[in-house]
């Protein structure tokens, strides 16, 4: 019998999240990154922003060969490829290097794996995966801002080639052509929208939810799928928990559909 995930309790959400609403606004008015929507097909190459110089080439270049070898690299360290005004997200918001890098393991154990980050937020997850294993990573977040971080960071890093990271709603996106889709609890930030009713907020996440469930019901037999603090709802009929790593201050969990290996 397939075993199920458990919902993610409401407090999950708000200890990761917090209500960052208003800090989320406040970063769209001062990033020193331009943001726009690439989509997924013709995407663009990263515009470059204005205020990198020398020694932040010298430090990213300095992070990707490291991750390339596999030498330990702290969070502070690989997030200064990001702008200050983001940092401050990482700590909650972001995958930390030493569970993103177990991860890349779980979901993509060959090259030419193809990777799906639901709610990548600035794609550190994919970012480390990219230089840690030979596959490809797409990363899929609504925050304009964060994608354009994102990209540049991709640019900063060496691996362009091999990422990309687009706006748009996870949820809304046709998951049938990847094989590995990595999920940490993405669609929290439905709850905390500003200016809804929580009956409003209640109703958007539970859409949401379900429309996650129909895509993982319709994923290919062994597609893979990794969550860290889970997404929020139940892995479908017909997907196997092939093992729960201890990570962080939760756990990898590898889940494979049904039918392959």
């Amino acid at each position: 019998m397939p075993v199920t995930r458990p919902t993610l309790a409401a407090a999950s959400w708000q200890r990761r999240h917090g209500d960052r609403t208003a800090h989320h606004r406040s970063v769209h008015d001062r990033s020193c990154y331009v943001a726009g929507d690439a989509g997924l097909a013709g995407l663009e190459p990263p515009r470059r922003a204005s205020r990198r110089g020398p020694a932040m080439t010298r430090h990213a270049l300095a992070v990707g060969d490291a991750l390339r070898r596999r030498a330990a690299v702290s969070d502070v360290e690989l997030d200064q490829v990001f702008p200050d005004e983001l940092r401050d997200r990482s700590h909650v918001h972001w995958t930390p290097v030493a569970v993103a890098m177990r991860a890349a393991e779980l979901l993509a154990p060959t090259p030419d794996t193809r990777v799906l980050d639901v709610g990548a937020g600035v794609g550190k997850l994919c970012l480390v995966g990219a230089l840690v294993s030979g596959a490809t990573w797409w990363g899929i977040e609504q925050d304009a801002v964060q994608v354009a971080a994102a990209n540049h960071a991709a640019w900063a890093l060496d691996i362009a080639g091999r990422t990309r990271f687009v706006v748009g709603d996870g949820s809304q996106l046709a998951w049938d052509e990847f094989d590995a889709i990595y999920f940490y609890n993405p669609f929290s930030t439905v709850m905390l929208a500003p200016h809804a009713s929580p009956f409003v907020r209640y109703a958007a996440i539970q859409a949401t939810l379900r429309r996650v469930e129909q895509r993982l019901a319709s994923v290919r037999a062994g597609t893979r799928v990794v969550t860290f603090h889970g997404f929020g709802g139940k892995l479908p009929a017909g997907f196997t928990r092939i093992s729960r790593d201890p990570a962080g201050d939760d756990a990898l969990e590898l889940w494979v559909r049904d039918g392959g290996a």
